[in-house]
């Protein structure tokens, strides 16, 4: 399912949109935040588009897999940057549930379309 290129690509695309907001407010926590702001539209907006027939399940898999980006990109940045302490577990078990999703897009992608629309609810 996953190989290199899909986790690294992602990962790399969530680190500059980390950086890009780092050096203009120099302030992790809103770096942090307007990441997931956009994580939180773009990965919606892609299950509503894919539940209308309006995107391809392969240009939905792009968005899964900037998803599993943003997981993997959060994960490193909750673990290691002590400003995010106060939101460190919460912040694991929400992305375990969504990684869990991510696992069963493929045999499923109406179900994982809907459920991520609740992504949503997690803008900052």
């Amino acid at each position: 399912m996953f190989n290199l290129v899909t986790l690294i690509v992602p990962t790399l695309i969530n680190n500059i949109i980390y950086n890009y907001f780092y050096h203009r407010h120099k302030n992790v926590e809103y770096s942090i935040k307007y990441n997931s702001l956009i994580h939180s539209i773009l990965s919606s907006l892609g299950g509503i588009l894919y539940l209308y027939n309006l995107i391809s399940f392969k240009n939905h898999k792009l968005i899964v897999y900037y998803s599993l980006g943003y997981i993997i990109f959060d994960l490193y940045s909750y673990t290691f940057k002590k400003e995010l302490k106060y939101e460190r577990m919460i912040t694991y078990f929400h992305h375990l549930l969504f990684y869990i999703g991510i696992k069963y897009y493929e045999p499923d992608p109406i179900l994982y379309s809907r459920l991520i629309l609740s992504e949503i609810s997690t803008i900052p």
